[in-house]
């Protein structure tokens, strides 16, 4: 039995109930101005789902790209074996963010055609292919790809908490967190969620800070340079080729370049930002902290194992925390407490920005097209905001029952990051040529484009399960690949061969 320093599990308890307390101190303040739809979810220009200028756009564009599950813990998990290679995670995110940033100015030019309205990322694509079936058939491939991720973060965040304090049940801390993210998500919308990106980004630059120090101190003072160079496992200490590498790097390329720009929390932030030059502006500063985030994130993950002591078979991130909880020490309980409060306000800010997603997705492009009021009516409607906020609890309660589902399947966190975001490309073709293709042109291309989604979503996950059944990590790893490959090998001849069509009916 693996027996814990004393204090972790009360820091941790302290740590966590201070960053849900600054969350639903959030959720509950920006209540107030929730008074309609359109203020839970961007739906219109100038209310209160919105993103207000380029130093909020870049933190909340960046704490999109933290996740508790999907980086904190994935890279402790994959840097013994990866090491130095997990730096190629961050230049491939940095170029996604400049993707973004280079088609920019076409987005903007494709959203002021709906002005004042926002078109949901599906609604664009509908519109923009004169389908309607579109709409709803990528709207279904994000939201159950934003739902397994939402349920991963919750089982990830559920589980290291156990591991610091093993009294508590998983359910119940998956309960706990899963409660803690859709109150204050409901509470304030989407506005709310970008203010926690901001709380979340101040932590984690605090984690990174105060962990730095913690290893700073411990290898001069303690373990000594050169001991804990010997310490770290080979792989970690050299870029020469491994097993396995070249289709991790692959999938990370296909993953991370490509994704935001067909990504749903991303297209939030993008279409609800108030003033084009604070869009520029925001991206590229995105991708600047970005970089030097995850670049230290990735460094403290190569280095743990010379910081880390044993404790049985605990995750590399709980034992880093309880190894910062035997050093003796006042100091060293307030890095375990601000390391832990940037952990889970990490967990939080990433969880509400995928409930958010999920539930403005779900409800507009799939549930909401009711003829009987317009647009105008439902975005301003007050009956429309509690409607919206019953499909976000509804939306946390399902990922709850996935968590249970997944604890069953044993992936692991790499599993799902290149299961989860790698399904998602299937949208990056269409979206693609919804920007940059004349309508007239797309509308005789709507079934293929439809196709090009099902079948690319269906064909990452396929690949990704048939490498995870066959024990294959390689499989799982080009899931990503496969999935952008099948959509645009059914987009690219239909658009290759297909002159204007005429312009028809909605389907």
């Amino acid at each position: 039995m693996t027996i814990l320093p004393s204090r972790l599990a009360p820091i941790t308890i302290a740590a966590v109930t201070v960053s849900a307390a600054l969350s639903l101190g959030i959720g509950f303040w920006q209540q107030r101005k929730t008074k309609r739809l359109s203020d839970l979810i961007p739906l219109r220009r100038n209310r209160e789902a919105a993103v207000r200028s380029p130093a909020e756009f870049s933190a909340a564009t960046v704490a999109t790209t933290i996740s508790l599950a999907t980086l904190v813990m994935a890279y402790f998990e994959l840097a013994g074996f990866f090491g130095p290679w997990l730096f190629w995670t961050v230049l491939t995110t940095a170029l996604g963010l400049l993707t973004v940033r280079f088609v920019a100015n076409q987005l903007a030019a494709k959203l002021a055609q709906f002005a004042p309205r926002i078109p949901t990322l599906h609604e664009f694509i509908g519109v923009e292919f004169n389908s309607r079936t579109l709409t709803l058939v990528g709207a279904a491939a994000t939201s159950l790809g934003y739902l397994g991720a939402y349920a991963v973060e919750l089982t990830v965040g559920s589980r290291l908490f156990t591991y610091l304090v093993p009294s508590v049940p998983e359910w119940v801390a998956v309960l706990v967190l899963a409660s803690i993210g859709f109150i204050y998500t409901a509470a304030g919308g989407f506005r709310a969620v970008v203010l926690t990106d901001r709380l979340q980004m101040a932590t984690i630059w605090l984690f990174i800070a105060v962990v730095g120090a913690f290893y700073a101190v411990t290898l001069t003072h303690r373990t000594g340079i050169t001991a804990a160079w010997s310490a770290l496992p080979a792989p970690a200490r050299t870029f020469a080729w491994r097993e396995g590498l070249g289709a991790f790097l692959l999938g990370l390329f296909f993953i991370n370049v490509p994704s935001y720009v067909s990504d749903i929390s991303m297209w939030q932030r993008v279409s609800s930002t108030r003033e084009m030059t604070d869009l520029r502006s925001g991206l590229t500063r995105s991708a600047v902290f970005a970089t030097i985030s995850w670049g230290l994130l990735a460094l403290l993950a190569i280095l743990a194992p010379a910081i880390i002591r044993p404790f049985g078979d605990l995750h590399p991130v709980a034992s880093l925390m309880a190894t910062i909880a035997s050093t003796s020490g006042a100091v060293a309980g307030i890095v375990l407490f601000l390391a832990i409060a940037g952990l889970y306000a990490a967990m939080m800010s990433t969880a509400s920005t995928l409930l958010v997603a999920v539930a403005h997705t779900v409800f507009e492009d799939i549930l909401s097209k009711d003829r009987h009021i317009t647009d105008d009516q439902r975005a301003d409607s007050s009956d429309t905001l509690r409607s919206a906020r019953v499909v976000l609890v509804l939306a946390a309660a399902a990922a709850v029952l996935v968590v249970e589902l997944l604890s069953y399947a044993h992936f692991t966190i790499a599993d799902f990051v290149f299961a989860i975001y790698g399904a998602q490309l299937a949208l990056f073709p269409p979206v693609c040529a919804a920007l940059y293709i004349p309508r007239d042109r797309l509308r005789g291309l709507s079934r293929w484009a439809t196709a090009a989604i099902a079948v690319g979503f269906a064909s990452g996950w396929i690949m990704a399960l048939y490498g995870k059944l066959a024990h294959a990590d390689t499989q799982v790893f080009l899931a990503p690949v496969v999935s952008l490959v099948t959509s645009s090998l059914l987009m690219l001849p239909a658009l290759a061969l297909t002159r204007a069509a005429p312009v028809r009916r909605l389907e």
